[in-house]
């Protein structure tokens, strides 16, 4: 541990702390950088492990960390903007991880609960401003593929529908993720884009003080930081941002003690 990270015993030691702008802190400006370099120090290490439908009785899937990231390369190509919100009403699936990580590096993400009711699943979509709404197939989940249905009529901000591990309906405009997704590249991000701290990433579902549904909106700034300070506990694995039960920690898939499993904002 460096001195940096150090503990904070006394008064004098939060006031040096402070002295150190967090920018100059953090190693990387983004999370997508963050997994890129990750990434980079074991390409060929089983990153993600998830368990299927939540069923943490059964085996999970994995990728290795390159393929991963090839995946979430393809998913940011789609052509989103960086001003654009994608939703994500989805289970516990690899892509739900993929779409997360993906939509972070093009835009904007709001993972939906699936659990709430359709009434408030509209008003979060409305107050995200939602332009791609993410779902899974009725073979998945035919209660959430049904909600789909049912909120985006409501929601005209939304352009398309992405459905996972289903066909789609392209004349609805819904569009089958998992083929879709492989007709983009993998190398690279090809937007362009250079992501800077301030950036908004991710659009937070949560309740006030008085149980009032709204959404907090997070930076890359902001998520790193999270990320650098948890990563200050040795066998921590950190960053996810997805409402659920997370599965058990295994220290040994961290880099830098930074990973993509535990961690729901």
């Amino acid at each position: 541990m460096s001195s940096q990270d150090a503990p904070r015993r006394t008064l004098e030691d939060i006031e040096q702390l402070e002295r150190v702008p967090l920018a100059k802190r953090l190693s990387s400006v983004s999370t997508y950088a963050l997994l890129r370099k990750a990434v980079a120090s074991r390409p060929e290490q089983p990153v993600h492990c998830i368990a299927p439908l939540g069923d943490q009785s059964q085996p999970g899937e994995a990728l290795t960390a390159r393929a991963f990231l090839e995946k979430v390369h393809q998913t940011a190509n789609l052509g989103m903007g960086s001003q654009d919100a994608m939703a994500l009403l989805l289970p516990d699936l690899l892509e739900t991880q993929v779409l997360l990580w993906g939509g972070q590096a093009a835009g904007i993400v709001c993972p939906i609960p699936a659990w709430l009711p359709a009434l408030q699943v509209v008003d979060l979509l409305q107050a995200a401003k939602t332009k791609v709404l993410v779902a899974p197939s009725p073979s998945v989940n035919q209660d959430l593929w049904q909600k789909t249905e049912q909120v985006r009529r409501q929601v005209k901000s939304i352009d398309l529908v992405l459905q996972v591990r289903g066909p789609g309906k392209e004349q609805d405009a819904a569009y089958a993720f998992n083929a879709l997704v492989e007709d983009y590249p993998a190398d690279r991000l090809h937007t362009g884009r250079e992501i800077a701290l301030d950036d908004l990433e991710v659009s937070l579902p949560t309740r006030d003080t008085t149980g009032t549904l709204g959404l907090v909106p997070l930076t890359h700034g902001n998520l790193l930081y999270t990320a650098r300070s948890l990563a200050l506990f040795p066998g921590v694995v950190v960053a996810s941002g997805w409402p659920h039960r997370p599965p058990g920690l295994n220290p040994e898939e961290s880099d830098e003690k930074i990973d993509s499993r535990l961690f729901t904002w």
